[in-house]
């Protein structure tokens, strides 16, 4: 008797569970998901759009900061710098992602431990490369670039930040110091930008912040 009642009470689960309401949104996890933007470039050498995840400006709390660009032809990327407190690590594969390894270009490096000892390291096949803390990297420059090459910087910390060599108004060296959480909106400076991509596209648009884009 035991075993037919549950028999049919599992025949009857599963005709219950498909006719049931579906449960309530509660939005208790809401802040655990972010939309993923899609964010425009206005180069040519570039693949648009792009997509990043800005850590602590999309998601309170977040201990990440990373995304991707697809470089289409030879270009460069940012200038020297380098993080206080973390590692970056930085992706470079083949951009269809059915075929990472199919990579047909070079990446040259900058790297060293002190701005006036750098040293040029050229990537000709699928690579991660690790940056601990307090190695000045970067300009990142893709060079005979026959099928384009997927770039994804990758930040452990929510709060991306670097450190930027640069001259006074007297001529002396000094670093600034940026950070994610540092720019303001363009139309509303009392918010941490986002990155909506509005401002880019603005002609009208000035850039406001510590961290002039």
């Amino acid at each position: 008797l035991y075993i037919y009642i549950f028999r049919q009470t599992f025949r009857a689960l599963p005709k219950e569970l498909v006719n049931s309401e579906p449960y309530p949104h509660t939005g208790k996890y809401d802040e655990l998901f972010w939309e993923y933007p899609v964010e425009y470039h206005n180069r040519e050498d570039y693949a648009s759009p792009r997509g990043k995840f800005r850590g602590i400006t999309q998601m309170p709390g977040a201990t990440f900061y990373g995304g991707f660009s697809v470089a289409l032809k030879d270009t460069v990327m940012e200038v020297p710098h380098t993080h206080y407190s973390n590692d970056e690590y930085m992706w470079f594969i083949g951009s269809d992602l059915e075929h990472p390894f199919d990579f047909d270009a070079e990446v040259e490096l900058d790297l060293g431990w002190s701005l006036d000892k750098m040293e040029t390291i050229v990537i000709k096949e699928p690579t991660v490369v690790r940056i601990p803390p307090l190695l000045w990297h970067t300009p990142i420059r893709f060079k005979n670039v026959k099928k384009p090459v997927a770039f994804f910087p990758v930040y452990p910390d929510g709060d991306w930040s670097k450190v930027l060599p640069r001259k006074d108004e007297n001529g002396n060296d000094e670093f600034l110091f940026v950070a994610a959480s540092l720019t303001k909106c363009v139309y509303n400076h009392d918010i941490t930008c986002w990155h909506c991509g509005k401002c880019q596209f603005d002609p009208k648009s000035k850039h406001f912040g510590v961290l002039a884009r």
